[in-house]
């Protein structure tokens, strides 16, 4: 629905760790404490090295919880694409999360970085 900003820093998310995951009919919600989190709402593939772990498009009510493995581990390093607004956060242990931007008619995403909100 939306792109990035031209001006967007993923830097807040370096070194943060998910505290928790809250998953809903439609969406889940990760959370990196400070008021840092990301709130999905489209499509989602989590990987270990190049392996899919869990594919996610939220045509249907959420049923797969291999974010699970997220909990505790670490941001390494942070992609995104202003175009298309997809960003892909790597954490430890080769655990990458892609989340795909803008798709179509309804949000993707939304992120906070502790004080602004930026809707994909």
């Amino acid at each position: 629905m939306y792109n990035l900003p031209e001006s967007f820093d993923p830097s807040f998310l370096l070194a943060k760790a998910i505290e928790q995951i809250c998953f809903a009919q439609y969406h889940v919600l990760l959370c990196f404490g400070s008021k840092i989190w990301i709130q999905i709402e489209g499509k989602y593939i989590l990987y270990c090295g190049s392996e899919i772990i869990e594919s996610v498009a939220f045509e249907a009510p959420v049923s797969e919880a291999g974010l699970l493995q997220l909990i505790e581990k670490t941001v390494v390093d942070v992609s995104f694409e202003i175009d298309s607004g997809d960003i892909t956060i790597t954490f430890e242990d080769n655990l990458k999360l892609f989340i795909e931007g803008n798709i179509g008619p309804y949000e993707s995403y939304r992120l906070c970085d502790g004080e602004n909100e930026i809707l994909v």
